[in-house]
């Protein structure tokens, strides 16, 4: 067989492995991706007066290591938004609640925050 050519009969078996193949589930996450599921709770945690090397040394005794300066660099990475366009005006008379959900300026990306169980 040439070296480019694929016989039908390997596509047809490769087409029922990908079909019966499971649910891919991570088990892991890269650290960036990892402080962005944080943020919103390390930035409680600064509100509540902790210092960044605090939460730092928090995080790295749970398994997550990371120093205070690569902490708040990634943290600058991503800003709370709302979901609202900034051009329209906000109703003043209505009540408003920050938006759960994270913008991340490098990747374009609105995600959301983790459910409570």
């Amino acid at each position: 067989m040439h070296r480019n050519r694929i016989a039908i009969t390997a596509i047809h078996q490769l087409q029922r492995q990908l079909q019966d193949a499971p649910e891919y589930t991570a088990n892991e996450v890269s650290m960036v991706r990892a402080i962005q599921l944080l943020a919103p709770d390390i930035r409680a945690m600064k509100t509540r007066g902790y210092t960044m090397d605090q939460v730092a040394k928090m995080l790295t005794s749970s398994g997550v290591p990371i120093a205070a300066t690569t902490l708040k660099s990634y943290l600058n990475r991503f800003t709370m938004a709302p979901l609202v366009k900034p051009f329209e005006s906000v109703d003043e008379t209505r009540p408003t609640t920050e938006s759960p959900w994270v913008y991340i300026h490098s990747g374009r990306e609105l995600i959301a925050p983790l459910q409570s169980t």
